[in-house]
């Protein structure tokens, strides 16, 4: 039977934390993040009554076709860089 190693997960946290720090994957939810307030203002700004309704309603679209297209280059990204991280360790 090999010999296994035991990593504590402090450990494998710290090294993942490393690894994404400079990573565009880490840079998406922010972009996201910014994106929605940018699109919040305006729409406030030129709905006859401010409530969420008009706001929700903007957002839908982008819920439905933008955010599944986001997730995929979330992984896309974050797999691409496991691929590489593993060629490189080899």
């Amino acid at each position: 039977m090999p010999a296994t190693t035991t990593v504590a997960f402090s450990r494998a946290l710290a090294s993942e934390a490393v690894r994404w720090r400079r990573s565009a994957a880490t840079q998406l939810p922010l972009l996201a993040a910014a994106l929605g307030l940018l699109q919040l203002g305006p729409v406030l700004a030129t709905a006859p009554s401010p409530s969420w309704t008009p706001v929700l309603a903007h957002q839908n679209p982008w819920a439905v076709f933008a955010g599944p297209l986001a997730v995929v280059l979330l992984v896309g990204t974050v797999s691409r860089a496991d691929r590489a991280a593993d060629a490189e360790g080899r």
